[in-house]
């Protein structure tokens, strides 16, 4: 994938307001919207923050229950491994396959603590300049 520095610094800004507002995880779709690129592009830019530790990768189970869509479960990092799945909201049952598993990606402790160390410190700069 040609990645131009405007879908990085977009994807930064995505980041970054996702932790300065408390937002613990996300879907790819999200950052699709934002960066305004492909869903798979989204994955690929958000998979490479998983390498660098900046965010975590979490392969979600979703009913597929008619008005359900209740979590089942989840597993950081590997797809799950079980065939068989039971919905305690609604009872569904169903076997797993591929389509089912969901990508979260949720930012990291020490991503989200080193965005509020930088802010703060761009605040107490802010405060330091003469007007």
């Amino acid at each position: 994938m040609n990645t131009d520095f405007r879908v990085n610094k977009r994807l930064e800004e995505f980041l970054e307001m996702c932790v300065l507002n408390g937002v613990k995880g996300f879907y790819p779709s999200a950052v699709s919207k934002y960066v305004n690129v492909p869903l798979n592009s989204s994955f690929d830019l958000l998979f490479r923050r998983t390498l660098s530790g900046e965010l975590l990768l979490i392969w979600e189970v979703r009913c597929e229950g008619p008005d359900c869509h209740n979590k089942i479960t989840e597993s950081e990092g590997k797809k799950i491994e079980s065939d068989y799945f039971l919905c305690n909201k609604c009872g569904n049952e169903y076997e797993l396959d591929e389509v089912l598993h969901i990508p979260r990606f949720d930012i990291s402790k020490e991503y989200k603590e080193y965005v509020l160390e930088e802010q703060n410190e761009n605040k107490k700069k802010d405060q330091l300049l003469p007007v």
